[in-house]
């Protein structure tokens, strides 16, 4: 806290009077030298004091200038003096709230609308004592410019004011909600510096550095997590309400102390200190400081968001904002096209935002596609795990820097190839879905030998292959274009091609994620190309790891463009990121995969961006579990995916939703969902009668030949 730049209140009688660590200019060298070494910055006034208004001024500027120099400032505190008894200030005047206020909306002034500005919420002067005068003070400080209550513990009181108790979460979630907006928790840094944690915090010893930490305790917004779903795991351990919530120690923070740490640490106090501290809670009627943790039972606590984003058991405001009512009104009434701008708003929304997107959504999905749920028999062969790439989200691939992931590497003989698609073939599918890592052997002619060995197998099945990358590399070998060489899989027999290695078109986030593969632009010249000579293409994004929403937005855009120009493209897939065996996340440099909000909202958001392109939305059971899946249907989904078979690729990154998922089951979930399934072909054509008659209730599968 910098508190004042007047050197005058050093004098004499002033309150920093013989205090040598109150000088302005040493404190603003500290904040200047934080500023050179890149550390994250708390600064702010201490108001009240015997200060002058103009004082006041000249301190926010001397902050305004190191910050626009810096750009280390990631909060304001402007807090207002509280007189404490036995001290020599102990009868010298509080603050009113109009000061409090003044100063507040003067920062908010001189800094913009990017600075975080904070008023502590148990120090709201005025306002009769009450708890409805205190949200009123609240309320006020809202209205002044503030977008932060600073911290609002459950394990300590505020030591420097003891007398004043924190306020309930929910009192404070209800006072911020009455204003518009909503109460959400954050970490230490802030959004800003979460989202690009490598620039301020340490990551130099991967997933035990502090970046790495985190990373792991963030979402997408750069704030708290608040749950433990995450794609690919079975089960949904995400606590119920209370907001705040104890639960058994975690390994966020490996080599840091945990709450649980401090807490076992803390074991030794007194009972009766431990009563003392309980009994000093008490205060305002209907305001008092969080429960102490019990400290014996040796546990944490975690915030508990739930899946629309707001704290378990706290109110958000009643009504959707007036920017997403006008939004999603836009395209359901007015067929309006979303921009990235407005697809970026979307996906922030929270609490009614997010329930008015999701419903939006799935009166666009009714529209469209009605109430059936389409679904596919494939069987998916990955026909080698070596790879030249070094795709720092793939835990599939084999290659010099991935032989410590699961497994073996391995290559599928073309014989295997041929068995695989004919039993495929005997159990009713009517699609194999071939993809593999791009081996350093292969050329454009193993592909068309792949190829051949699967229409061996089944001469009527439709082979859904080869990724845009693996088009690419192939024709390249051959000395060939693009265009020509999708024309000489096609006449050898390809069906369409799935529009995977796409992952984010967005090239600031791919020269992290996947550095020496297909730019983005790339990506699409493929997948136009493929379009271009008849062949018809799915397309994915994968999410949830080191991107920002303005990517996925980003992404979005780019293959509804496409689409206009080519009609090409049958479904949209997301693909939320599994991030347990990932290199990426290993080395401390991903999150944790997508929060269950952030996956819903890109279901839901994809079929507002994309109504009137691409009319089919898929949810991928195998990342989101199947009861999740169905979920999904309700927000904008219509496609279940495919029954699969085998599966790999999400397996190796630490999935474990299973290997298949049979027409018996799958038609019993979406019924269970009150909606009415649908088999399809890989391009939405109904199948052969005989094949759909054959799936349902097939025989087991043979074991797999690797090699």
């Amino acid at each position: 806290m910098l508190e004042s730049a007047s050197a005058r209140l050093l004098e004499p009688g002033g309150p920093h009077h013989e205090c040598p660590d109150k000088e302005p200019a040493a404190r603003l060298a500290t904040i200047e030298a934080a500023g050179l070494a890149g550390v994250p910055y708390t600064s702010g006034l201490l108001i009240g004091i015997g200060e002058t208004r103009l004082e006041r001024l000249q301190a926010l500027l001397a902050l305004h200038s190191l910050h626009c120099t810096y750009g280390h400032i990631q909060e304001l505190i402007i807090q207002n003096f509280a007189a404490k008894k036995g001290t020599a200030m102990e009868h010298h005047p509080e603050p009113p709230l109009e000061e409090l206020q003044w100063t507040i909306a003067m920062a908010r002034l001189i800094f913009g609308s990017t600075m975080n500005i904070q008023a502590p919420p148990n120090l709201t002067p005025g306002q009769g004592g009450s708890i409805c005068g205190l949200e009123a003070g609240w309320r006020a400080l809202l209205d002044a410019g503030i977008n932060d209550w600073g911290g609002v513990s459950p394990l300590t009181r505020d030591y420097v004011n003891p007398e004043k108790p924190w306020p309930h979460v929910e009192s404070l979630a209800a006072a911020t909600a009455a204003t518009g907006k909503v109460l959400l928790p954050r970490l230490t840094v802030y959004p800003e510096v979460v989202t690009n944690i490598h620039r301020w915090a340490d990551s130099s010893k991967g997933k035990h550095s502090p970046a790495a930490a985190v990373l792991r305790l963030a979402d997408s917004h750069g704030l708290v997590r608040g749950s433990t779903w995450c794609p690919g795991l079975v089960g949904d351990n995400t606590p119920a309400a209370p907001a705040l919530v104890p639960e058994p120690p975690s390994d966020n923070f490996a080599g840091i102390d945990t709450p649980s740490d401090l807490a076992r640490q803390a074991s030794a106090v007194p009972e009766a200190r431990q009563q003392e501290l309980q009994a000093q809670s008490a205060g305002v009627p209907g305001v008092r400081s969080m429960p102490a943790p019990r400290l014996k039972r040796q546990r944490a606590w975690s915030v508990s968001m739930g899946e629309d984003g707001l704290l378990e058991g706290c109110p958000g405001p009643s009504e959707a904002s007036g920017t997403v009512q006008r939004l999603v009104t836009s395209v359901l009434e007015q067929a309006h096209t979303l921009t990235e701008d407005e697809v970026v708003e979307l996906f922030e929304a929270r609490g009614a935002d997010f329930h008015n997107v999701c419903q939006a959504a799935d009166l666009l999905r009714q529209r469209t596609c009605g109430d059936k749920v389409t679904y596919t028999v494939n069987r998916n062969i990955n026909y080698t795990n070596r790879c030249i790439y070094a795709c720092q989200f793939c835990a599939f691939s084999k290659g010099k820097i991935a032989e410590d992931l699961r497994g073996p590497s391995y290559l599928l003989s073309m014989a295997e190839i041929t068995r695989r698609t004919a039993e495929a073939w005997d159990r009713g599918a009517t699609e194999v879905c071939m993809q593999g890592g791009i081996h350093p052997d292969f050329t454009g002619d193993t592909y068309l030998k792949i190829l051949e060995a699967a229409k061996e197998g089944a001469a009527d099945m439709h082979v859904h292959a080869f990724s845009p990358l693996e088009v690419s590399q192939g024709a390249s070998t051959l000395g060939q274009s693009v265009s020509s060489y999708l024309a000489s899989l096609r006449n050898a027999g390809l069906g369409s091609l799935p529009g995977t290695a796409a992952e984010i078109l967005d090239d600031e986030v791919r020269q992290e994620l996947c550095p020496d593969k297909l730019r983005t632009q790339e990506w699409l010249d493929v997948v136009e190309a493929a379009h271009g000579v008849g062949l018809r293409t799915s397309s994915t994004i994968m999410f949830g790891h080191c991107d920002p929403t303005r990517s996925w937005a980003r992404h979005i855009l780019a293959l509804r463009d496409l689409q206009a120009r080519t009609r090409g493209i049958t479904e949209f897939v997301p693909l939320p990121f599994v991030h347990m065996e990932a290199p990426i996340y290993l080395k401390g440099r991903a999150r944790r995969g997508p929060t269950l909000r952030e996956c819903i909202l890109m279901h839901a958001v994809a079929r507002l961006a994309l109504t009137g392109y691409i009319d089919n939305v898929q949810a991928s059971w195998i990342k989101m579990g199947p009861e999740r899946a169905i979920q999904l249907m309700n927000v904008g989904c219509n496609d279940m995916g495919g029954s699969i078979m085998n599966e790999t690729i999400s397996k190796a990154a630490g999935a474990s939703h299973g290997q298949e998922l049979p027409p018996e089951k799958m038609e019993a979930l979406i019924e269970a969902a009150g909606r009415r399934p649908q088999q399809r072909t890989c391009i939405y054509e109904h199948p052969p009668l005989g094949q759909r008659e054959k799936s349902f209730f097939a025989a087991p599968l043979a074991p797999l030949v690797m090699s």
